[in-house]
């Protein structure tokens, strides 16, 4: 699972910086057709996003920065050398670079995950040059195997003793990776008029930046776990199969002048449809509770019906605090029933401010919905004293709970005087709903819904116009930035259903700069981006090569004891200048050193000094070298566990080996017998 969660790192980082929607049909053909995940990425003028951002990049008023672009992509390229990534590239990071990426992936095809990654490429001869500086820094102790298939060079690493094959492979216009040569040949050699089986999903995403389709279909099956037949789990694994098989989900991330929005789309079974239809309200919310929300709300959530909501579990959690505001506006919740409701945060400083408002269809309706709330507050020991045309709220372990009033057919919650008096004075015309800032949020993410949240960002743009005032406008560097931070106005997430499914949209309302340096920090990451996606491919192949090293390392070490006891009447080497002793016997000095750890073997000085017959214990359980922290005494304590959860050692007979589970002190002590005096 870990080559998963790089590769969603990956996708993740190419929303925010390079971006893709429909990525073309030669890369989605190294796809296999019948793959349950794919994402594809295209940032050039093909789709709408694309073309948005170069639109934006050409702009006369950003194009004094291109200087800083290109010296912060000198500055990426001399980092990821200084790091040992040497892409050899002088005129920017990835002069093969063709702005448009496929991800396909299969999670059960086998114990590992199956992977295809493909890029678009525009400069094959630079990419071969890039790539073999690249992996070469990766992998320097594995010669590589380079061959011809279907006119692409396919380059593979075999580790001896290990069953990986590592390959990349570069022809005319792509560069293709995954997790196996295997899985190359069949991509080079697949029938390219096949039509990928998520095609369909993909394009309803056609112009935004990623695009992605997921489908559980073949996944479920192996998923679940496997119940016996007429087993009181067998009924219900079997439903729960079935409705995993038939869920699917697509989704895309767009940029546009007003911002970034990302889209996802649920196709639902018919019985998960049923069972959501009985709680969940069809279609768009009833009112748009926001007409009814004060307009200096920092924040807003609003339902078309509090049914949704599990209020009793709510207050119930929150009851172990009477002057939490959040009881009594949860207790208008439940008491709300099925009619819209919305919740306002109306400050923080110097303390959460909250307005709460149901929207009843008539003052009658509005009026039943008061009376349970009271019942519900003096249910709960709070005193309910009539002020006028409010209630105020107190309770005996607070100071003060806030007030609840009817106005019309609005029922309202309120957990301080000056919100009440706000919400109470709300009309259309000075609402939230009236509010700039909300409504173009609002259509970001395409309008009220069954449930929907708003955040206001007036700090962070409150930030860009202090630093403008501070900085002025003719300073070059900080002109996209704060254009950028003045320009963000809100976060808004909307979720609705349809007629099989769910849908869900989160919009980010903002001016994009892709000439800031925030931006180009993204863009000009495209070498490392890279490197993340290859480190899955060869990050096992790195850690055999290193193991074969380390335990060839120890091999040497204990040979040469051997051949020094040879040589120095059957004594082992003295335990201070051991390595001195030993370095007429080894190749090199590196040997004495473990590439896994980066630190020098440990010499087992129990055994240092005495003479190989003296010592009773078997050869082949007296470890003499191994893989440890030398400040610690000798002992399983001792012993430098890897990442993998081994470690490696030598044993006095010449056996090396990765241990997995710590061995007994036994293995560490060298037992000696006196040795008999010699006969006069």
């Amino acid at each position: 699972m870990k080559k998963i969660s790089l590769l969603l790192v990956v996708a993740a980082v190419w929303i925010l910086a390079v971006g893709t929607a429909r990525a073309a049909d030669d890369l989605m053909r190294f796809v296999p057709p019948d793959w349950p995940v794919v994402v594809r990425v295209d940032a050039s003028a093909n789709t709408a996003s694309g073309a948005y951002l170069k639109s934006v990049a050409e702009k006369a008023d950003y194009q004094d920065i291109k200087q800083l672009n290109q010296s912060f992509a000198t500055g990426v390229s001399r980092l990821l050398r200084a790091l040992g990534i040497n892409l050899g590239a002088q005129e920017g990071l990835l002069p093969w670079w063709a702005e448009r990426v496929v991800i396909g992936v299969d999670p059960v095809s086998g114990k590992d995950p199956a992977f295809v990654v493909a890029l678009a490429s525009r400069d094959r001869a630079a990419a071969e040059t890039a790539m073999s500086e690249l992996i070469g820094s990766v992998l320097r102790d594995s010669d590589p195997v380079v061959r011809e298939v279907a006119g692409a060079r396919v380059t593979t690493w075999k580790i001896p003793d290990q069953k990986i094959e590592p390959a990349y492979a570069i022809g005319d216009g792509f560069v293709l990776f995954a997790d196996s040569a295997s899985r190359i040949q069949a991509a080079l050699t697949s029938d390219s008029g096949k039509v990928h089986s998520l095609n369909a999903a993909l394009d309803k995403h056609q112009d935004d930046l990623l695009a992605f389709a997921v489908n559980l279909e073949p996944i479920a099956g192996k998923m679940m776990p496997d119940k016996a037949e007429g087993s009181e789990d067998e009924g219900t694994a079997g439903l729960l199969a079935m409705a995993a098989s038939q869920l699917k989900a697509d989704g895309g991330v767009a940029l546009n002048e007003h911002g970034v929005v990302l889209s996802v789309n649920g196709d639902l079974p018919p019985m998960l449809m049923m069972m959501l239809s009985s709680f969940v309200p069809a279609g768009a919310a009833k009112a748009d509770i926001a007409k009814a929300m004060p307009r200096e709300a920092l924040a807003c959530v609003a339902l078309a019906s509090a049914d949704t909501l599990p209020a009793d579990g709510i207050t119930s959690a929150l009851s172990s605090g009477a002057n939490d505001p959040f009881v009594p506006a949860a207790l208008l919740a439940a008491s709300a029933g099925n009619v819209p409701v919305g919740a306002a945060l109306m400050a923080i400083v110097p303390q959460p401010s909250l307005v709460v408002v149901a929207q009843a269809s008539s003052e009658q309706q509005a009026a039943r919905i008061l009376g349970a709330l009271q019942d519900a507050l003096r249910a709960r020991k709070f005193t309910v004293t009539r002020q006028g045309s409010r209630a105020k709220l107190t309770h005996k372990e607070a100071k003060g709970a806030g007030y609840i009033a009817q106005t019309g057919s609005k029922v309202i919650y309120a957990s301080d005087l000056r919100s009440m008096q706000k919400a109470e004075a709300v009309t259309p015309e000075n609402s939230l709903a009236s509010r700039a800032a909300f409504s173009e949020v609002n259509t970001l993410v395409g309008g009220p819904q069954i449930a929907d949240a708003w955040i206001g960002l007036d700090a962070i743009s409150a930030i860009g116009y202090m630093y403008e005032g501070l900085v002025g406008r003719d300073f070059a560097v900080l002109r996209p930035l704060l254009d950028t931070l003045k320009g963000t106005e809100g976060i808004g997430l909307s979720v609705g259903t349809t007629e099989s499914g769910a849908t869900l949209k989160l919009g980010v309302k903002t001016t994009i700069a892709p000439q800031s340096p925030l931006f180009s920090a993204y863009v000009t990451a495209a070498p490392a981006i890279t490197a993340a996606i290859l480190f899955p491919v060869f990050a096992r192949a790195r850690e055999a090569a290193q193991d074969s090293v380390s335990l060839s390392n120890l091999k040497q070490l204990a040979v040469a004891v051997r051949m020094y006891t040879d040589d120095h009447d059957g004594l082992t080497p003295p335990s201070k200048t051991w390595m001195k002793a030993l370095e007429p016997y080894v190749q090199n000095k590196d040997v004495f050193k473990s590439p896994t750890t980066g630190q020098p073997y440990v010499y087992n000085y129990k055994v240092a000094g005495l003479k190989l017959k003296q010592i009773e214990a078997n050869p082949s359980e007296l470890i003499v070298f191994f893989e440890g922290n030398p400040g610690v005494p000798v002992g399983p304590e001792a012993l430098s566990w890897g990442a993998d959860g081994t470690v490696a050692v030598a044993y006095l007979d010449g056996l090396c080996k990765r241990l997995t589970e710590a061995p007994p002190m036994d293995a560490f002590r060298a037992i000696t017998k006196p040795v008999k005096p010699a006969k006069k």
